[in-house]
């Protein structure tokens, strides 16, 4: 749970805390990036808002409907973002003291090997 309160709080604190230093550096550019993205087209849509109260243009409120909606984009993406960490975080915190090897056996005897298929209703 600690990694996922951490993740919440900093983008990839809580990939860090899991010591998945890539995957930290990874979360917090993308998360920085739409958090950043969100506050820029915010104001100009703040601006433009301004805009269409003072003049009443209707090609004023079409560019601040497509404003709102790119910045409404960028929310939904940050809110995304968040949630994916926190889940990874999660996620990641809870396999760390599962540790298997997937590898196949490369070297084994293959003269016994089969293979069965069962299909039942």
């Amino acid at each position: 749970m600690g990694a996922l309160l951490r993740s919440v709080a900093v983008p990839g604190w809580g990939q860090f805390y899991n010591r998945k230093y890539v995957k930290s550096a990874i979360v917090f550019g993308a998360e920085s990036f739409f958090i950043v993205k969100s506050i820029q087209w915010w104001k100009k849509t703040e601006d433009q808002y301004d805009l269409v109260t003072q003049t009443e243009s209707g090609r004023d409120f079409i560019t601040y409907l497509n404003y709102r909606d790119r910045r409404n984009d960028y929310l939904w993406l940050t809110g995304l973002s968040v949630f994916i960490s926190m889940f990874d975080a999660y996620v990641d915190a809870h396999l760390s003291g599962f540790d298997v090897d997937l590898t196949p056996d490369f070297e084994g005897d293959k003269s016994g090997a089969q293979l069965k298929i069962t299909y039942t209703f």
